[in-house]
Protein backbone atom coordinates (compact mmCIF):
# COMPACT_ATOMS: atom_id res chain seq x y z
CA UNK A 1 0.00 0.00 0.00
CA UNK A 2 1.39 3.63 -1.29
CA UNK A 3 0.57 6.56 1.35
CA UNK A 4 -1.14 9.13 0.11
CA UNK A 5 0.60 12.34 -1.32
CA UNK A 6 -1.11 14.54 1.38
CA UNK A 7 0.81 12.75 4.18
CA UNK A 8 4.30 12.65 2.75
CA UNK A 9 5.89 15.17 5.00
CA UNK A 10 8.86 16.82 2.99
CA UNK A 11 12.54 16.79 4.05
CA UNK A 12 15.08 18.69 2.86
CA UNK A 13 19.38 18.15 3.57
CA UNK A 14 21.28 20.73 4.23
CA UNK A 15 24.62 21.91 2.61
CA UNK A 16 27.62 21.32 4.64
CA UNK A 17 31.31 22.69 3.37
CA UNK A 18 34.25 20.61 5.31
CA UNK A 19 37.09 22.51 5.62
CA UNK A 20 39.87 20.37 6.68
CA UNK A 21 43.32 20.92 7.93
CA UNK A 22 46.00 19.25 5.67
CA UNK A 23 49.05 21.68 7.02
CA UNK A 24 52.42 20.17 8.77
CA UNK A 25 51.34 20.31 12.28
CA UNK A 26 48.46 17.88 11.38
CA UNK A 27 51.20 14.73 11.88
CA UNK A 28 51.55 15.56 14.86
CA UNK A 29 50.73 11.79 16.71
CA UNK A 30 48.78 13.06 19.92
CA UNK A 31 44.82 12.12 18.92
CA UNK A 32 44.08 9.31 21.33
CA UNK A 33 41.05 7.19 20.26
CA UNK A 34 41.06 4.37 23.41
CA UNK A 35 44.13 3.18 23.85
CA UNK A 36 45.57 3.93 20.14
CA UNK A 37 47.48 7.28 19.40
CA UNK A 38 47.01 8.36 15.96
CA UNK A 39 48.50 11.82 14.73
CA UNK A 40 45.99 14.80 14.40
CA UNK A 41 44.98 14.48 10.40
CA UNK A 42 43.76 10.82 11.14
CA UNK A 43 42.18 11.33 13.95
CA UNK A 44 40.05 13.72 12.58
CA UNK A 45 39.40 11.59 9.54
CA UNK A 46 37.93 9.10 11.90
CA UNK A 47 35.71 12.56 13.40
CA UNK A 48 35.03 13.29 9.91
CA UNK A 49 33.63 9.54 8.78
CA UNK A 50 31.79 9.50 11.70
CA UNK A 51 29.74 12.56 11.21
CA UNK A 52 29.28 11.80 7.43
CA UNK A 53 28.29 7.87 7.57
CA UNK A 54 27.22 8.09 10.97
CA UNK A 55 27.77 5.06 13.64
CA UNK A 56 29.45 4.79 16.93
CA UNK A 57 31.10 7.34 18.48
CA UNK A 58 34.15 6.80 21.33
CA UNK A 59 31.97 7.26 24.08
CA UNK A 60 29.07 4.83 22.65
CA UNK A 61 26.76 7.68 21.58
CA UNK A 62 25.34 6.85 18.07
CA UNK A 63 25.33 9.57 14.75
CA UNK A 64 22.92 8.93 12.21
CA UNK A 65 25.20 10.26 9.34
CA UNK A 66 23.96 13.00 7.05
CA UNK A 67 22.71 11.09 4.18
CA UNK A 68 20.28 13.90 2.83
CA UNK A 69 23.28 16.36 2.91
CA UNK A 70 24.95 17.48 0.49
CA UNK A 71 28.79 17.71 1.21
CA UNK A 72 31.70 19.19 0.01
CA UNK A 73 35.86 19.14 0.82
CA UNK A 74 37.85 22.03 1.16
CA UNK A 75 41.16 20.95 1.78
CA UNK A 76 43.70 23.87 2.73
CA UNK A 77 47.21 23.94 3.92
CA UNK A 78 49.04 27.10 2.48
CA UNK A 79 46.78 26.98 -0.15
CA UNK A 80 42.99 25.44 0.04
CA UNK A 81 41.29 23.36 -2.78
CA UNK A 82 38.18 21.77 -3.47
CA UNK A 83 39.10 18.43 -2.89
CA UNK A 84 35.24 17.37 -3.57
CA UNK A 85 32.54 19.83 -4.56
CA UNK A 86 29.13 19.42 -3.10
CA UNK A 87 27.60 16.14 -3.83
CA UNK A 88 25.23 13.57 -2.30
CA UNK A 89 28.01 10.78 -3.14
CA UNK A 90 29.44 10.35 0.27
CA UNK A 91 31.40 6.91 -0.68
CA UNK A 92 32.88 9.54 -3.60
CA UNK A 93 33.56 11.76 -0.71
CA UNK A 94 35.07 9.57 1.87
CA UNK A 95 37.39 8.01 -1.22
CA UNK A 96 38.84 11.44 -1.65
CA UNK A 97 39.39 11.80 2.04
CA UNK A 98 41.56 8.72 2.49
CA UNK A 99 43.90 9.42 0.12
CA UNK A 100 44.19 13.06 1.12
CA UNK A 101 47.81 13.07 3.11
CA UNK A 102 48.93 16.69 5.37
CA UNK A 103 51.34 18.49 3.41
CA UNK A 104 55.03 18.11 3.97
CA UNK A 105 56.86 20.50 1.43
CA UNK A 106 58.03 23.39 3.99
CA UNK A 107 56.45 26.11 1.49
CA UNK A 108 52.94 24.17 1.03
CA UNK A 109 52.60 23.20 5.25
CA UNK A 110 51.42 26.15 6.89
CA UNK A 111 48.45 27.08 8.07
CA UNK A 112 45.56 29.31 5.71
CA UNK A 113 42.50 29.28 7.46
CA UNK A 114 41.36 32.36 6.11
CA UNK A 115 41.38 31.95 2.78
CA UNK A 116 39.97 27.82 2.88
CA UNK A 117 36.76 29.63 4.59
CA UNK A 118 36.51 31.75 1.74
CA UNK A 119 37.05 28.80 -0.68
CA UNK A 120 34.03 26.68 1.42
CA UNK A 121 31.66 29.67 0.95
CA UNK A 122 32.54 29.65 -2.90
CA UNK A 123 31.21 25.76 -3.13
CA UNK A 124 28.50 26.87 -0.73
CA UNK A 125 27.45 29.88 -2.95
CA UNK A 126 24.97 28.43 -5.48
CA UNK A 127 23.98 25.65 -3.30
CA UNK A 128 20.30 24.75 -3.47
CA UNK A 129 19.57 24.23 0.23
CA UNK A 130 17.50 26.66 2.15
CA UNK A 131 20.43 25.71 5.06
CA UNK A 132 24.60 25.85 4.50
CA UNK A 133 26.90 25.35 6.80
CA UNK A 134 30.53 25.16 7.50
CA UNK A 135 32.08 22.37 9.51
CA UNK A 136 35.84 23.43 9.76
CA UNK A 137 38.56 20.97 11.22
CA UNK A 138 41.80 22.13 12.48
CA UNK A 139 44.42 22.39 14.97
CA UNK A 140 46.00 25.79 14.50
CA UNK A 141 45.58 29.39 14.00
CA UNK A 142 46.95 30.79 10.69
CA UNK A 143 50.81 31.45 10.34
CA UNK A 144 50.34 33.21 6.68
CA UNK A 145 51.10 36.64 5.84
CA UNK A 146 48.93 38.79 3.67
CA UNK A 147 47.75 38.61 1.13
CA UNK A 148 46.00 35.33 2.43
CA UNK A 149 42.51 36.61 3.80
CA UNK A 150 42.29 36.94 7.68
CA UNK A 151 40.32 34.61 9.34
CA UNK A 152 38.37 36.97 11.18
CA UNK A 153 37.56 38.84 7.57
CA UNK A 154 36.79 35.14 6.15
CA UNK A 155 34.27 34.70 9.37
CA UNK A 156 32.89 38.38 8.48
CA UNK A 157 31.96 36.89 4.76
CA UNK A 158 30.38 33.69 6.01
CA UNK A 159 28.28 35.81 8.75
CA UNK A 160 27.27 38.00 6.04
CA UNK A 161 26.16 35.23 3.92
CA UNK A 162 24.31 33.83 6.88
CA UNK A 163 26.50 30.65 6.56
CA UNK A 164 27.39 29.44 10.31
CA UNK A 165 30.80 27.99 11.45
CA UNK A 166 31.71 25.28 13.18
CA UNK A 167 35.42 24.45 14.54
CA UNK A 168 36.26 21.69 15.84
CA UNK A 169 40.07 21.88 17.69
CA UNK A 170 42.20 18.75 16.73
CA UNK A 171 45.05 20.31 18.84
CA UNK A 172 45.56 18.32 22.24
Amino acid sequence: RWPDEGSRIPTEGISIAFVLDASHSMTEQDFRVGEQLLSRFDGVRRVFRLLVEGGAGLQGETFAGRSNDLLALVVFATRPETACPLTLDHAALLTILDVEEPRSIVTEATTNPGDAIAWALHALQKAPTRRRVIIFLTDGESNVPPPALKPRQAAQLAGNMQVPIYALDAAP
